[in-house]
């Protein structure tokens, strides 16, 4: 096609090499986690992942980046491997960039056509956002090339509209959740001051210096205990080089809550493109009575309010009931598995849809493409 090209990246090295493309295609895209940025990626891609074959397919118009979905070979079910995602729920990574404003159609034709050439079965791609319209358009595309597709949602998270009055958001709680939080501020206040502090730090030092203290209250916590805190798992250097990295682009932001001069709890937030995405959260377990996490957060969110820049806040991760307490809308998160036209790749995807009918009987919402009998 006229003006179009598909490029390859194999390589954080090629990854980092394109930063500048890629950020930018980043920056015109729906996508707004700062993590799906190049660097981060790469980053992601080093620390989690260093010795699996990594291949992201690039769609190229008139000289500028219009889709990119970086992908990393994994296992399904021990014997078959797959192309997967970059990242996890609660560490997250690459993401499908699109940029939605371009020729349409064919940037997307274009970015299918190029799962051919890649050396796995299947497409596994978990942790998706099935409500953003860039993967509904992703589909599509697959749907045109005739290769087989099954979609499942297996949960949701939360996206809190910031863009309204705060009492009016304030006034949504339940009286019960309410009453909770005005408890808890009381006997916070019998305890002593109590402070809450936003900082933006910028300089490497000034950020491990705010990192070191936030971990460490997480550490002290019983995920410490459980081994399950980011220091005991060996993942804080991780995360501080991220954050000095988030800090370069001025999109990293500390919470605390402190009493009497001592840090109680901290907020990890990522603020990029109008959102802010509640990363990380800790609290001392020794002020556990005041639920200085739930503190924290209305403060968090109230900031949130009061900033007219700010669109709204992403609450990561699985929607819970403690989350839906602070009445977020719902959005579905599910695995989006593509078998290209191959013999194999299609018995795999048939085995996997016989495996969900026989684990969740009921279950779950599913869409399928293609006629079963068909793909097996």
């Amino acid at each position: 096609m006229d003006g179009f090209r598909l490029v390859h990246l194999t390589s954080t090295d090629d990854l980092r090499n394109s930063a500048a493309d890629w950020d930018d295609l980043w920056s015109r895209s729906n996508v707004t986690t700062p993590t799906a940025r190049a660097d981060l990626v790469a980053q992601w891609l080093e620390q989690f992942a260093p010795h699996k074959d990594f291949h992201a397919i690039v769609v190229e118009h008139d000289g500028r980046w219009a889709a990119a979905l970086p992908l990393l070979r994994t296992r399904i079910r021990r014997f078959l491997t797959a192309g997967g995602m970059c990242g996890s729920t609660w560490i997250p990574g690459g993401a499908l960039l699109l940029d939605e404003t371009g020729p349409g159609d064919k940037v997307t034709d274009l970015l299918v056509q190029g799962i051919r050439e890649l050396p796995w079965q299947l497409l596994w791609l978990k942790e998706v956002r099935l409500h953003a319209r860039y993967w509904g358009v992703f589909q599509e595309a697959v749907g045109r090339a005739g290769m087989a597709l099954d979609v499942d949602e297996e949960s949701s998270t939360g996206f809190l509209d910031t863009k309204r009055d705060w009492e009016a958001y304030k006034a949504t709680w339940s009286k019960k959740h309410r009453n909770k939080l005005s408890n808890c501020e009381r006997r916070l206040a019998t305890t002593g001051e109590a402070r809450f502090v936003t900082e933006t730090p910028v300089e490497p030092g000034e950020v491990a210096a705010s990192m070191h203290r936030a971990f460490e209250i997480e550490n002290q916590s019983w995920k410490g205990k459980a081994g399950s805190s980011v220091v005991e798992r060996g993942e804080f250097e991780y995360l501080l080089h991220q954050a000095q990295q988030l800090a370069k682009w001025k999109q990293l932001e500390l919470h605390f809550l402190e009493c009497n001069g001592s840090l109680i709890a901290f907020a990890y937030v990522y603020y990029s493109k109008g959102v802010r995405h509640l990363c990380k959260i800790g609290y001392d377990p020794e002020y556990a009575s005041v639920s200085p996490g739930q503190l924290l957060f209305s403060r968090v969110l109230e900031h949130a309010h009061r900033d007219r820049e700010c669109q709204g806040v992403d609450f990561f991760g699985r929607l819970t009931e403690a989350i839906s307490r602070w009445k977020p809308e719902s959005h579905p998160i599910g695995r989006i598995v593509v078998a290209p036209r191959r013999l194999l790749g299609r018995l795999a995807l048939y085995t996997y849809r016989q495996l969900r009918r026989r684990e969740m009987p009921g279950n779950g919402s599913r869409k399928t493409t293609m006629a079963e009998d068909e793909v097996g």
